[in-house]
């Protein structure tokens, strides 16, 4: 399903989740979450899929196909070019958004790998579950898109 991510492990419970997105949304003045009320966290955090990430793991990948939204919710990860880091990504960014813009396209490739520089955290969206997660809870996606 996630080709680009792969290397992402273990799953985190739903409850689990909710609860992250709920301490991100208190706790980082930059979030994407600022002003959404408990229950817009929790419809959100019914449609993300929470995966943990390690040091060194590819979360994209160049020329790879990226087929997902993601929100780093803890962690952070070096955008790299030619083996070069160009930007540091951290809590509150996101990867994959140019991609929320045209809900006709269901992957494409990536122009940079995206490597975790540090443990983390993060919720995706896959791009193919859009229409899926709409139907069950059309708000949690309206909040995400």
């Amino acid at each position: 399903m996630l080709k680009a991510a792969a290397r992402l492990i273990s799953d985190v419970e739903l409850t689990q989740g909710k609860r992250i997105l709920e301490i991100f949304k208190e706790t980082d003045e930059t979030s994407m979450l600022r002003g959404f009320t408990s229950r817009d966290v929790d419809e959100m955090a019914q449609v993300f899929k929470f995966l943990s990430f390690k040091e060194g793991d590819d979360l994209t990948q160049k020329d790879k196909l990226i087929d997902y939204f993601g929100l780093i919710v803890s962690g952070t990860a070096n955008v790299m070019l030619d083996h070069l880091s160009v930007k540091t990504l951290s809590t509150g960014d996101c990867i994959g958004q140019c991609y929320m813009a045209d809900f006709s396209k269901t992957a494409e490739n990536h122009r940079y790998t995206i490597r975790a520089a540090s443990a983390g955290m993060i919720g995706i969206l896959a791009i193919a579950d859009i229409d899926t997660e709409a139907k069950k809870h059309p708000e949690g996606v309206a909040k995400i898109t």
